[in-house]
């Protein structure tokens, strides 16, 4: 790594949710911020007759394909990449396909396209090919690909705006083809000042007088990881919060983590979280990219949700009641379900979860998409009495190991690190 640093018709568009800002009536730069793509991810989708591929393929093209629309249609000047194509390094070239066609229409589009390079496109040799060179091998109009540390520069009407991009680094980046000789603990200590320092150095090369941007994929301090935790891969190098705190820039746009989330204010640090759901633990979280505005050095931006995939968890307590479907039945009444990936969670005596057979509750969910887990807690025993059911062979592994470390009693803190531990094993085995 070089260190010195070189200047549908299915769901429509939602209503904006305002977020901070403030601008004056000089010349603006419009973006769009979007991150943690993540094509490939497949939990809870089963195959789509027309075209062999897997179903949840499509939820995710048609948020992006909404944040293009919005692009083009909005005229914006930038669009910026915080990092994450893919699931994983060695897409399908189906995959490849899909993100080049949508690439491709923002380069037609003549808006200019910053795509950063995240942990999930980062080979585990540096000097291999990332899910993303391939933009820049064939020298796409309008599109750059950035997998090293360094300041874009794009000259406008009146000044020049100064995008610094920091990638996604890994330790072996960071040690450039040394050695690691002190202990673990001196090693970390090691990476984390190394990262601090790159930043510093991206910073002091930042004209104050123009306007400028800091792309980021990573960690920040403070942040907060959602279920992703689960998918993302190794340990995270974290950046401190100070080191951005009153920085030059107008707005930094991170990604690395799916819960959208403002870290800090000044200058605005924004997550925009990923684009789709990707399991349970997301069944509340609005999706969506950021929109905004710079001017001078003032700064305007928008949360813009996107309509995508609903997660439903259904809960049904039966202990009270002589008619346990009819109770059953109530409960999934009172949520949306239609289109759906629905789980069901039934508790009660065991006499009573009997007399609701797998047949019935697959009939009452008719109308949802998929059915990710059919549970029946017993209350007598305190133990699932029939667990999933042949319906879900093709749910995640993350939700059936959660399940089992959770009726054991294990720790929620320990439980993420395990799934997390698995997740790493899986993907070197690949």
């Amino acid at each position: 790594m070089n260190t010195n640093l070189p200047v549908c018709d299915r769901f429509p568009l939602l209503p904006i949710t305002a977020g901070s800002f403030v601008y004056n009536i000089l010349a603006m730069i419009k973006f769009i911020h979007f991150a943690d793509l993540h094509l490939g991810m497949e939990n809870y989708g089963k195959t789509d007759p027309n075209t062999g591929l897997n179903s949840r393929l499509f939820d995710f093209l048609h948020s992006f394909d909404q944040i293009i629309d919005f692009a083009i249609k909005n005229k914006v000047d930038y669009v910026f990449f915080a990092g994450d194509a893919y699931k994983n390094r060695e897409p399908s070239p189906t995959y490849q396909r899909a993100l080049a066609e949508r690439i491709f229409r923002l380069s037609q589009n003549n808006i200019q396209t910053i795509l950063l390079v995240g942990n999930h496109d980062t080979p585990y040799q540096p000097h291999k090919a990332n899910t993303l060179d391939i933009f820049s091998a064939l020298k796409v109009p309008n599109v750059q690909v950035v997998r090293e540390p360094k300041i874009i520069i794009r000259q406008l009407a009146d000044d020049n705006l100064q995008i610094a991009c920091l990638p996604w680094l890994s330790r072996l980046q960071l040690l450039e083809g040394k050695t690691p000789t002190a202990s673990a603990e001196k090693m970390e200590e090691f990476y984390r000042e190394k990262l601090q320092n790159i930043l510093k150095e991206l910073i002091k090369k930042i004209n104050k007088k123009n306007p400028s941007m800091l792309l980021f994929h990573g960690s920040i301090e403070g942040s907060t990881y959602g279920s992703e935790r689960s998918v993302m891969l190794g340990q995270d190098i974290i950046l401190p919060k100070n080191i951005l705190k009153n920085s030059p820039f107008s707005y930094i746009a991170c990604g690395h983590l799916h819960q959208f989330q403002e870290v800090l204010k000044n200058p605005p640090t924004i997550y925009s979280g990923s684009i789709e759901r990707i399991d349970f633990g997301e069944e509340k979280e609005k999706k969506g990219f950021i929109y905004g505005e710079i001017t001078d050095h003032k700064i305007k931006w928008d949360f813009m949700p996107l309509a995508v995939r609903p997660f439903v968890t259904i809960v049904a307590k039966i202990k009270n009641t002589d008619e346990p479907l009819v109770k059953l039945k109530k409960e999934i009444d009172k949520k949306k379900i239609k289109d759906a990936v629905v789980k069901v969670e039934i508790e009660g005596p065991g006499e009573k979860l009997s007399l609701i057979r797998e047949s019935m509750i697959i009939d009452l969910l008719k109308d949802a998409f998929f059915i990710a887990g059919i549970s029946k807690n017993s209350t007598d025993s305190q133990k699932i009495t029939e667990g999933f059911s042949d319906t879900i062979t093709h749910t995640s592994y993350h939700d059936w190991l959660k399940t089992y470390w959770t009726q054991k009693g294990i720790a929620k803190n320990k439980i993420e690190k395990l799934t997390q531990m698995i997740d790493e094993l899986l993907e070197e085995s690949r």
